[in-house]
């Protein structure tokens, strides 16, 4: 049976060192665990570092797919972003196995909804939280326990 994780996490990331690493360690361990489908948000920071890592194991492990859930339409997703966050944002959108559009425009409603269903959709939760009790990152693990996922937490690892 194939498994699937998600990714959730902060925009801004304060503890780089070794993070990279131990990111394509933990994939690589999950999917040998089965792990074939990698769902993303899209966003800025956390999501990026691991789109960006689905991307590069896909070229080892030919089978996993990466999978964007985007709150609305691109274009409206990183239009206030800056140039360079938008080009790096159109790559992985074009290296996506799929994507599905949750909304036009992007809203609060947007975003929670598409937390819930990465939450909906993923077995394991790989994902850099603080651990305040605000905010989407939040909602999202809160809906992945609720649904008996694996939570994994790169914050101060």
């Amino acid at each position: 049976m194939n498994k699937s994780c998600f990714f959730i996490g902060d925009k801004k990331i304060k503890h780089y060192d070794g993070i990279f690493y131990r990111l394509n360690y933990i994939l690589i361990s999950l999917i040998d665990e089965g792990v074939t489908n990698f769902y993303a948000g899209g966003g800025l920071g956390w999501d990026m570092i691991c789109e960006n890592t689905v991307i590069k194991l896909r070229r080892e492990f030919t089978h996993i797919k990466l999978r964007l859930i985007l709150p609305c339409e691109p274009c409206e997703q990183s239009k206030h972003w800056h140039i360079d966050r938008q080009l790096e944002y159109n790559r992985v959108y074009d290296l996506a196995d799929s994507v599905e559009v949750i909304s036009q425009k992007y809203s609060e409603y947007s975003v929670k909804k598409r937390n819930a269903r990465l939450a909906e959709l993923g077995d394991v939760c790989v994902c850099y939280w603080d651990g305040s009790t605000k905010g989407h990152t939040y909602q999202a693990i809160k809906l992945a326990r609720k649904n008996s996922a694996e939570i994994i937490n790169f914050y101060g690892r």
